[in-house]
Formats: structure tokens, C-alpha cells, sequence
């Protein structure tokens, strides 16, 4: 529950250990006894997407929006803000509410939350759960490949096989995500899978940071998902040998700088079939941490 539903932090001051729970999903959930995307179905944002596209917004520009910018930026809207610093009579009814600019927009539907950096106390915006991050992704997901087809659970399911580090799992709802589209949406590439992967992958971003074509001092793995103690790197390979997407990690030496970073690294292989239009094939390799000199 605490992955899918916890994670609000409202106002700057207030302590990280008191986060809140998404009342209606937390509720709903313990009647129902499942786990289950619940404030998802309260309603459809048709205007979210849009918005995205119409700002050419980056989902990880959406988090980090240091302190000094919050209250500002992200708690009251531009105009609000400019208005609460220079109050005059008659201002508030000529606000446009109809163009929300996209920060408090994200905030007051609930996209986006607060967080406290341990280090230096600052306060910066992030994705809250998993059920915000995973809903947020299908639907822009959706907008794109101008589909009515995607569920919440093929999204959430490769993330949480990736939290599990679970490489038969991710198969197993990577392909569920790519029979759920038509032939028409598929374009038979490696570029076009690794894009894939990456988008429904970034509803990791709240708790990880997730990279596709990570420059590296031999060459740039197709994706990679890095934790604070750990990462995982998935290379893609289409109609290839199994061990080819390994080989490659191995040959150009993807885990080095995460493994100087004291970080252990999971390399997962993926072969893809172009006919079968599907993951054929994932093998995994563990790599453990450089010690400290």
C-alpha cells in the first residue's frame, strides 16, 4: 500500500516522516481488500497530455523544483503568486482561468508532491507513488500511440518487475503491453521498443532516475534505471543470439562507472522477435560494487 498510495507532502516546513496517504485510493483499498489503481478511475484528464505537449515538457524537468522556487512556482500559480506579492483591488477577476500554466496545474490534481532532500533539507517537486507515476505514464502513453487500449496494468506491472528485480516478470508484462497494442501501433525497430521500454519505465521516476542511451565512457546502454545502491541496465537486441545483448554490456563495459559509484548493477539482456513483434528472451548478470580504496 505504501508503494501505490503513500508519498503527499504539501507545504514546505512540514516533516518528510509525516507523508500522507491518497485517502480515497487508501479507503477504497481496504474495503475492496486489493491493491488496485483506484484514484486513476476517479476521472480522465484530457487536458494533462495536451498541456505536456503544448509546454514540450521532459517528465524528469517535472521534478526538482528547488525550494526556493516551490511556493512560488509550484504551490500558487504565476499570477497567483504575483498577486500574493502585490495584492490590488479588482486583480483576481481578471485572472484567465482557463490557461493553467503547467506546475500548479500537476501539483493541484495531485501529479506532483513535495520532497526533502535528507542532505540538504531543501524541498523539491516529484512524482508522490506508484500509482500516480504509473497512471500519469499510461495516459500520456496513450495520447501518443492514440490508443484506447492501455491499462494502468501494463505499465505498473514492469515497474514493479523491475522493483522486484524480476526479469521473467518484466517479459511476461512487457509482452502483455505489446499484444494490448495493434499491429498498426508497432514499428518493427529496435528504436522503436527501446522507446517504448523507456516511456513505461519512467513511471520509476519517483523513485529512481531513468535514463535511455546513458552516455558512458565505451558506448551508451539502451536504458538504464539507477537507485540509490543499485541499478539495473536492460540492452535490446532485435532477432539476435540470446547472449548478444550481454556480450555488448560486457564488451563495452556498462557497469564501470556504476560500480565505482559503489553501486551493484543488474544487466538484463532483451532479444526481440521483429515477426513475433514481442520479448523473446531476457537474460540476467549481476555485478557487484567496487570496494572502497
Amino acid at each position: 500500500m505504501r508503494e501505490y498510495y503513500n508519498g503527499y507532502l504539501f507545504a514546505p516546513g512540514a516533516s518528510d516522516e509525516t507523508r500522507v496517504y491518497n485517502p480515497y485510493s487508501t479507503l477504497v483499498c481496504l474495503n475492496a481488500k486489493m491493491v488496485h489503481h483506484y484514484w486513476a478511475h476517479t476521472g480522465i484528464p484530457f487536458f494533462l497530455p495536451r498541456m505536456l505537449a503544448a509546454h514540450d515538457c521532459d517528465l524528469r524537468d517535472m521534478r526538482g523544483v528547488p525550494s526556493d522556487q516551490v511556493v512560488e512556482d509550484v504551490l500558487l500559480p504565476q499570477q497567483l503568486a504575483e498577486l500574493w506579492r502585490h495584492p490590488r483591488a479588482g486583480a483576481y477577476s481578471a485572472l484567465d482561468w482557463a490557461k493553467p500554466t503547467l506546475a500548479p496545474a500537476l501539483f493541484q490534481t495531485g501529479y506532483l508532491t513535495l520532497r526533502q532532500d535528507q542532505t540538504t533539507g531543501d524541498y523539491f517537486t516529484d512524482l508522490p507513488n506508484l500509482e500516480v507515476a504509473a497512471s500519469f505514464v499510461r495516459d500520456l502513453l496513450a495520447y501518443m500511440l492514440q490508443t484506447a487500449t492501455l491499462s494502468f496494468a501494463h505499465i505498473a506491472d514492469g515497474c514493479h518487475a523491475v522493483l522486484a528485480r524480476d526479469p521473467d516478470a518484466l517479459q511476461e508484462a512487457g509482452n502483455r503491453l505489446m499484444v494490448s497494442l495493434t499491429y498498426l501501433e508497432h514499428t518493427p525497430a529496435e528504436s522503436y521498443y527501446q522507446s517504448l521500454f523507456h516511456l513505461a519505465l519512467l513511471a520509476l521516476q519517483y523513485r529512481a532516475d531513468v535514463q535511455a542511451e546513458v552516455n558512458l565512457h565505451r558506448g551508451r546502454p539502451d536504458l538504464a534505471v539507477a537507485f540509490a545502491r543499485e541499478v539495473v541496465i536492460l540492452e535490446l537486441k532485435m532477432d539476435d543470439a540470446p547472449e548478444a545483448p550481454l556480450a555488448q554490456a560486457e564488451r563495452q563495459a556498462y557497469v564501470r562507472r556504476y560500480a565505482q559509484q559503489g553501486k551493484t548493477a543488474l544487466v538484463w539482456g532483451v532479444t526481440l522477435g521483429r515477426q513475433e513483434r514481442e520479448i523473446l528472451t531476457i537474460a540476467s548478470r549481476r555485478y557487484a560494487a567496487d570496494r572502497p580504496a
